[in-house]
């Protein structure tokens, strides 16, 4: 009886819905992952970028850090045309939102200690 149960609720629509939508959002997670670590690697190129962290949740609502060692308005474009690039590519399926932040301040060494190897010093 509870086997019968069981095997009806693993075959009906809601269960299975409930799966594809699970398996679409992983997907999505490893979509933005990847689309985050090529953003890191361009970014890491610009001269007076210090590091690019991607932390394991959002914050600020951003999803990456960019640490500059000053801020200049011809670092900032490059950064944005990065990510535009990379949005792009991705067709919109994902956002790029970084939290741009000079060396030394409070949200660095925060965001940091709650990371587990996600960034990349240039």
């Amino acid at each position: 009886m509870i086997r019968g149960i069981f095997r009806r609720f693993l075959r009906s629509p809601s269960f299975i819905n409930m799966v594809k939508s699970f398996m679409i959002e992983k997907d999505r997670e490893r979509l933005l992952r990847k689309a985050l670590e090529e953003f890191r690697d361009e970014v890491l190129k610009i001269k007076g970028v210090v590091s690019v962290i991607i932390p394991d949740e959002e914050f600020y609502e951003s999803n990456v850090l960019v640490i500059l060692s000053k801020i200049d308005r011809e670092i900032l474009e490059r950064i944005m045309k990065i990510k535009f690039l990379i949005e792009d590519r991705y067709k919109e399926e994902i956002m790029i939102s970084p939290y741009i932040a000079l060396e030394g301040e409070d949200i660095v060494s925060k965001i940091e200690e709650t990371s587990r190897g996600g960034y990349k010093r240039s």
